[in-house]
């Protein structure tokens, strides 16, 4: 993506508050809103890499700071070379950033240059810029200052079908809605009603809902697109990596499907305290307070925390639970938990060198994430399904049949993993080690005949 003469609205996050390191990822051109495969082109998560220019060197952490969330990346008048490679640019030592932008192209967000639309009758949230509209009744009223003033002389109604109004996928997984006005040298319909009457105008009965309406009066999350459902693998995987693990998108897309799919899936690594690891990292990224436990008993109070423990809980108090293993199979002290009530099990595993500090994560919003990805449920495809039956006819002829449950879990991932995975045999492959492997090896299944009955199945493979 070359944004060489553009001036970008861009999301600018400190990711590293112990070393001071920050970065920017594009939303928005006065063009509209920045496509997916153009935020691709920046590979891994969309994000530049901030350079302290040489210029600013002393006054670069408070500058970026005071900034706030929103920014302008201002390449407009920018010499060549502004964004480059980044030569530090190491995934496994929790670099993610192909590509660097020097600082002096990060500036404050004019108080004229773009809005956001918030809604009257709802505080969702305060506003990211210096001035922003509100939606009231049908037509949406502005501009107003931070402190609620209405700005002298430049007041006025903008209809909610106008086509200057930018619905935006956030990378905290929010959507937030903006309008950014025509200039006034370029050609377009203007959207202002006019600014002589405040009046607002009454809601037009049964006509079509438009962008405005969809995003105010909704009863239901907007539907998410799957280019914004990668946008949250993209960031579990980011979160990984800065945790210190190795793993793929698509490894860390089915382990935040996992966590949105099942309220109990059991976590395993070589080291225990890696799946711990793991298990936390995943809480911070959701949003919820992990709870360490031996038993798996807890406290009054605990329900709505992500309980991680070796042992299996069985009350109706633990409503989250990550069980930590070696093995990736049902350890013996849970045994008779996991026939009674099968789960997935998923691998984890740690890369290699020395992390230097904690991770820092930019939390999910866990209720929306789950409600979006069940918008997405597929049918199982008629070669899916020949090979599951595959697998349950020689599993029960080695006497051990895959269960009612196991085999419904099973079903319900396939059918919503086409939201997070990139095709339905990857979704097969990480099914295979997450529910039947584990399972098999509880019936006592042997290492060979696993290994002949998956045996194109690496995911599986690997696990042996």
């Amino acid at each position: 993506m070359d944004l060489s003469g553009q001036r970008v609205l861009a999301y600018l996050q400190e990711d590293n508050t112990q070393r001071v390191l920050f970065r920017v990822r594009p939303l928005l051109s006065p063009q509209g809103l920045i496509a997916a495969e153009d935020i691709a082109a920046y590979r891994d998560h969309g994000y530049l890499r901030v350079a302290p220019d040489r210029q600013e060197q002393h006054t670069f952490k408070e500058r970026m700071r005071e900034l706030g969330t929103l920014c302008v990346l201002d390449l407009q008048d920018a010499a060549q070379g502004k964004v480059r490679p980044n030569r530090n640019y190491a995934p496994n030592r929790g670099e993610n950033n192909r590509y660097i932008v020097y600082s002096d192209a990060i500036k404050a967000l004019p108080q004229d240059m773009v809005y956001e639309v918030v809604a009257k009758e709802e505080a969702r949230h305060a506003p990211l810029t210096p001035r922003y509209y509100v939606r009231s009744g049908g037509f949406i009223n502005g501009p107003f200052t931070l402190t609620g003033e209405e700005v002298e002389g430049a007041s006025q109604t903008l209809p909610p079908d106008c086509d200057r109004l930018f619905l935006v996928a956030m990378p905290d997984n929010q959507h937030r809605l903006f309008y950014w006005p025509q200039a006034p040298e370029a050609p377009g319909r203007e959207c202002a009603a006019g600014g002589e009457s405040r009046r607002t105008p009454p809601e037009p009965v049964g006509a079509a809902r438009s962008l405005a309406d969809l995003f105010f009066r909704r009863r239901q999350p907007l539907p998410m697109s799957h280019d914004s459902l990668r946008q949250a693998a993209a960031a579990a995987c980011d979160a990984l990596h800065q945790a210190g693990f190795q793993c793929d998108e698509d490894q860390a897309a089915h382990l935040l499907m996992m966590c949105l799919l099942f309220p109990r899936l059991q976590l395993s690594s070589p080291c225990v305290a890696d799946a711990v690891t793991a298990g936390e990292t995943m809480a911070g990224l959701l949003n919820l307070k992990a709870l360490m436990t031996l038993s798996g008993e807890v406290p009054p109070g605990s329900a709505e925390r992500l309980v991680l423990s070796p042992q299996a809980s069985i009350t109706a108090e633990v409503r989250r639970q990550v069980i930590v293993s070696q093995a990736h199979s049902a350890a013996l002290q849970n045994a008779a938990a996991y026939a009674l009530s099968p789960w997935p099990v998923v691998s984890v595993e740690a890369a290699e060198g020395w992390l230097l500090e904690a991770p820092v994560t930019s939390a999910l919003n866990l209720d929306q994430l789950k409600q979006q990805i069940r918008q997405h449920p597929g049918a199982l495809s008629a070669a899916a399904t020949d090979e599951l039956n595959t697998w349950q006819r020689r599993l029960a002829a080695l006497d051990a049949p895959l269960p009612l449950a196991l085999r419904r879990d099973i079903s319900y991932y396939l059918r919503h993993a086409g939201a997070l995975l990139p095709d339905e045999e990857t979704a097969l492959g990480f099914a295979a080690a997450a529910f039947v492997l584990p399972y098999a090896l509880s019936k006592g299944v042997t290492a060979d005949a696993l290994s002949e009955l998956f045996s194109g199945r690496p995911e599986v493979l690997r696990l042996l």
